[in-house]
C-alpha cells in the first residue's frame, strides 16, 4: 500500500496534537528553511510566520519560527493575524508559514508554507519537504551557532496597519464608495479579520454591522462560511437593514456575499460578476476544472480567456503564475483572487472590489446579480476508502461513457475526468485529494432537475463500481 502523502491542497492538514504536532512543525520550519537558503539570495534570508486564534495553533507557529531560525534564517513573527494581513506583510520576504484551521472543525488544523507571493508552495517544494520529514534526523540541518537566525515580534498593531496602509491603494473609486455610504454586515466567524476588516470597510466610508465579531478559540459559528452556517448574518443582513453581508471563515482567505434582500449569491455568480467588471480583453482567469461553464460566457462577453487547473491550492496558484492570470476563483471554496495581490486569496479586499463595482455600476449587489445568466449545479460525495479511491474512478469512467453515450463531445483530464455534453452540460467526476471519498459535480443551463439527474447517473457509476471492486 502507498505511503500516504502529507501534503495536500492546503498544506499539511491533519488533528492538533496527533497528526500535527510541534515537532512536525518545527521540521517543516527547518526543511523549508533550508530549501529558502539555497534559493535566495544571502540578503534575503527573512520570513514571515502567523497563526489564527484556534486552540494550539500560536504553539505551532512558534515551532515552526525556531524551525526556521535553526536552519539560518530570520523570521519576522506576526502572530495572530488573517491570511490577508500576512500576504501583504510578505512582500519583502522570500517565504512565510501559516498556521490555520481556516474553515475546518474544531480539532483540525493545517501547517501551509507559502511562496513570497502568498501562494501556496507547490509540490516541487513541499515534495522535498516531505522527503525530508520522513527521512528526518534534524541535526544536520542546524545552522552552526554563528549563522543561527533571530525572531522579530511583530506587533498586531503594526501589521495590521501596513494592510490598512497597502489595501485601498488598490481601490480607484474610494470616494465614490464613501459617497453611497454602504451600510455592511459583517460575520467574521470570531476569526481573525474582524478588527482589521472593519477598519478597512470604514476607511472606504461603509457603515458597519458586526455579527461574531470578538476573537475566540471555539467559534460562535462553525468557521466555514455557507448558506447553512451563516444563518444568523443572513437573517441580520435583512433586519438590520443593510446593502451587503459578508461571511469570513477563520483566517479569512474566504468569502460569503449575501444580498440586502437575504439571498446568498453562489461563488460561480459572484466569480461571473468580478469578471465581467474586472477582467479586460486580452486577460486571463484561472478557476479549478469544477468550475461553471458561466465563466466561459463571461470570458468570452469580455475578450478574454478561461484557464483551468487543479481543485485546490497549490495548482491554482501555479496556474496563476504560469498563464499571468489577472483574476481567479475557487467555487465551493469562495475564494478570489486579483493580480494587484499577486492573486492571494483576501476575502475582505474582495468585498472592497464588491463595493468598488456596486458603487461605480451604481446598482446594488442582487442587480448585478440579476443581470448573470443562470447556470445550475450539483455536487455529490461518496464515500471511498483511499486505498480503493484511483480503482473506483478507473472503472466508474467507462460506466459514465456507456450511459452518456451518444449525447457526450468531448473530455478532458485535468484531476478528474471531465465529460461534456452537446447541450454544454458536462459531468466532473474525481477522487478527494485530502478526504477518502470521490466526487461527483455536474453544471448545466437546461435546469436543476437537469444538474440533479447527471449527478446521479455519476453517483450510480460510482457504486457500481464500488461494487464491483469489492
Amino acid at each position: 500500500m502507498a505511503t500516504k502523502r502529507l501534503f495536500g491542497t492546503s498544506g499539511i492538514r491533519g488533528v492538533v496534537g496527533e497528526d500535527i504536532t510541534p515537532i512536525l512543525a518545527l521540521q517543516v520550519g527547518v526543511l523549508y528553511g533550508v530549501w529558502l537558503k539555497a534559493h535566495t539570495d544571502e540578503d534575503n534570508r527573512t520570513v514571515a510566520v502567523a497563526h489564527d486564534n484556534r486552540p494550539g495553533a500560536d504553539v505551532l507557529a512558534h515551532a515552526a519560527a525556531n524551525g526556521f531560525i535553526s536552519a539560518g534564517m530570520h523570521v519576522d513573527f506576526l502572530g495572530c493575524v488573517s491570511t490577508g494581513v500576512l500576504a501583504a506583510f510578505m512582500e519583502s520576504h522570500c517565504g512565510g508559514l501559516m498556521v490555520t484551521a481556516s474553515h475546518m472543525p474544531q480539532g483540525r488544523i493545517s501547517i501551509i508554507p507559502l511562496f513570497a507571493n502568498g501562494h501556496y508552495c507547490d509540490s516541487d517544494v513541499t515534495d522535498i519537504l516531505e522527503e525530508g520529514i520522513r527521512a528526518w534526523e534534524g541535526i544536520e540541518t542546524i545552522a552552526d551557532p554563528e549563522n543561527i537566525g533571530n525572531v522579530t515580534i511583530v506587533s498586531e498593531e503594526q501589521s495590521r496597519m501596513l494592510y490598512l496602509q497597502k489595501m485601498p491603494q488598490h481601490i480607484l473609486l474610494r470616494s465614490r464608495i464613501a459617497n453611497r455610504s454602504f451600510r455592511l454586515l459583517m460575520d467574521p466567524g470570531n476569526g481573525t479579520a474582524g478588527r482589521v476588516a472593519k477598519e478597512l470597510f470604514e476607511s472606504v466610508g461603509c457603515r458597519i454591522e458586526t455579527l461574531h465579531y470578538e476573537q475566540k478559540p471555539v467559534p460562535d459559528r462553525p468557521s466555514e462560511c455557507r448558506a447553512e452556517t451563516c444563518g444568523e448574518a443572513i437573517a441580520q443582513t435583512v433586519e438590520r437593514g443593510c446593502h451587503i453581508g459578508v461571511c469570513f471563515d477563520g483566517d479569512a482567505d474566504r468569502v460569503l456575499f449575501i444580498t440586502g434582500k437575504g439571498d446568498v449569491l453562489p461563488d460561480s455568480v459572484v466569480g461571473a460578476i468580478f469578471a465581467r467588471h474586472y477582467v479586460q480583453e486580452g486577460q486571463v482567469i484561472v478557476t479549478p476544472e469544477n468550475a461553471s461553464g458561466l465563466v466561459e460566457v463571461i470570458a468570452k462577453e469580455r475578450g478574454a480567456r478561461v484557464e483551468y487547473s487543479r481543485i485546490g491550492q497549490p495548482s491554482t496558484g501555479t496556474a496563476i503564475r504560469a498563464h499571468g492570470a489577472t483574476f481567479a476563483y475557487e467555487e465551493a471554496a469562495g475564494k478570489f483572487g486579483f493580480f494587484e495581490l499577486a492573486c492571494a486569496y483576501d476575502g475582505p479586499f474582495a468585498v472592497l472590489k464588491m463595493l468598488e463595482i456596486m458603487a461605480r455600476r451604481g446598482k446594488s449587489l442582487a442587480e448585478l446579480a440579476a443581470e448573470i445568466p443562470q447556470f445550475f449545479q450539483k455536487a455529490i460525495k461518496i464515500d471511498v476508502p483511499d486505498a480503493k479511491k484511483d480503482a473506483v474512478v478507473a472503472d466508474a469512467i467507462p460506466r459514465l461513457r456507456q450511459v452518456l453515450d451518444g449525447q457526450t463531445s468531448k473530455e478532458t483530464a485535468i484531476g478528474g475526468i471531465k465529460v461534456f455534453l452537446r447541450e454544454g452540460s458536462w459531468v466532473l467526476i474525481r477522487p478527494s485529494g485530502t478526504e477518502p471519498l470521490v466526487r461527483v459535480y455536474t453544471d448545466t443551463r437546461v435546469s436543476q432537475v437537469r444538474a440533479d439527474a447527471l449527478a446521479e447517473l455519476g453517483a450510480i457509476c460510482f457504486k457500481e463500481a464500488i461494487a464491483a471492486i469489492g
